[in-house]
């Protein structure tokens, strides 16, 4: 439940963020913040769909490496190639891919009580 709420506030955060880049006139700095935040909550979606119910049913540590592998891998294919390209602005996508650790952060107290549930 925690990460569905984590999942919409971050799809708010990730407008703000959007509406802030426009300021810079630059496409390039507004589409590395769009696609650093959808990556991220992309992150979140994962984990929500695949990761938390592997973890519920008792999947080895071995299963959720290579889950999470993969996952960045992806990641990180998909900004390489847009690095390389120059499609985007580098730093506007890491902007964009702090919704991966803001939004736990807002949520501590919640991961922390959801977390105490299941143990």
């Amino acid at each position: 439940m925690v990460l569905a709420k984590m999942e919409s506030r971050g799809w708010i955060l990730l407008g703000v963020f959007l509406v802030l880049s426009v300021a810079w006139l630059d496409p390039k700095v507004t589409l590395g913040v769009a696609v650093g935040g959808v990556l991220a909550l992309c992150d979140f979606g994962l984990m929500r769909r695949f990761l938390a119910p592997a973890v519920r049913n008792g999947a080895g540590k071995g299963a959720l490496f290579v889950l999470q592998a993969i996952k960045y891998l992806v990641m990180g294919a998909v900004l390489g190639t847009l690095f390389w390209f120059k499609v985007i602005n580098p730093i506007a996508s890491v902007v964009g891919l702090s919704i991966m650790f803001l939004i736990p952060l807002l949520h501590l107290f919640d991961l922390k009580r959801e977390l105490e549930e299941v143990a």
